[in-house]
Parts: C-alpha cells; sequence; structure tokens
C-alpha cells in the first residue's frame, strides 16, 4: 500500500487497554503495527455483527443477513491466512536474496584487490621468466 493511501492515527487509551492489546499481539506472534491494525479492523467486525443482529431482533432485517456477515467474516479469516502464508514465503524469499546479494557485493568488493594480487603475482613470474630465459642464454 502506498503513502498517500494511508493516514497516520494517535489515539490516548487506557494504559490497562493498551496493555491487553500488546499482551494479545505478543501471543499472536504480529508485528506490533499490523496487530493494532488486524485489531481495529475486527473490532469494527464485531460492530457491524452487534448492528446487524440488533437490526435482526427489531424486524428490520432478514436473519440471513447475519449469517451472510458471518460468512464474510470466515471468508477474510481464510483469505488473511493465505496472505499471512504468502507473506511469509516473501519474506524467506527476501531473506535468501539478501543472503546470496550480500555474498556477490562481498565478491565484487573483493574483485580490484585480487585483481592486483594477481597482477603482481603475473609480473613476479613474467620477471623470473626473463631471469631463468637469461641464465639459459649464458648457458648455451
Amino acid at each position: 500500500m502506498t503513502e498517500e493511501k494511508l493516514v497516520a492515527l494517535e489515539i490516548r487509551i487506557p494504559r490497562e487497554v493498551a496493555g491487553r492489546v500488546e499482551q494479545t499481539i505478543a501471543a499472536e506472534g504480529w508485528e506490533h503495527e499490523e496487530g493494532w491494525r488486524l485489531l481495529l479492523a475486527c473490532g469494527l467486525y464485531v460492530l457491524r455483527i452487534e448492528q446487524v443482529l440488533e437490526e435482526v431482533r427489531e424486524g428490520k432485517a432478514d436473519p440471513r443477513a447475519l449469517a451472510d456477515l458471518l460468512a464474510q467474516g470466515l471468508r477474510m479469516e481464510s483469505r488473511l491466512a493465505s496472505l499471512r502464508f504468502r507473506a511469509f514465503e516473501l519474506q524467506q524469499a527476501l531473506q535468501d536474496w539478501k543472503l546470496s546479494s550480500g555474498a556477490v557485493q562481498t565478491t565484487w568488493e573483493t574483485l580490484p584487490g585480487e585483481c592486483r594480487r594477481r597482477e603482481a603475482e603475473v609480473a613476479a613470474l613474467q620477471a623470473e621468466l626473463e631471469r631463468l630465459r637469461a641464465e639459459l642464454a649464458a648457458l648455451e
């Protein structure tokens, strides 16, 4: 999601509520901001269920509306599980890429030094070859 589609939200809540939210986030293994987003969305969903339930009780809504809303929740839960698994796979792929790109970067950074070392070796071997040629010529 792009930054222009996001809204920063700052609210004041009782410390005890924040503590329960933080405990829930930790227990579920969610990232901090993700947990707050999920719990906010879940709260909205529960509120909607309560509204539809009240409408059904008052005869203003068909009981099937509540069943439809609950079915929608199950579909969202299933989709969320699928998205979380996909996010996990992408996170693993990113970690693998970072490891391999780190190795490539390290190799790339060492290449100039390795080239200079090899050039010095070649120069030393050429000098040794010239010395041996001169020695051979002197022996002939």
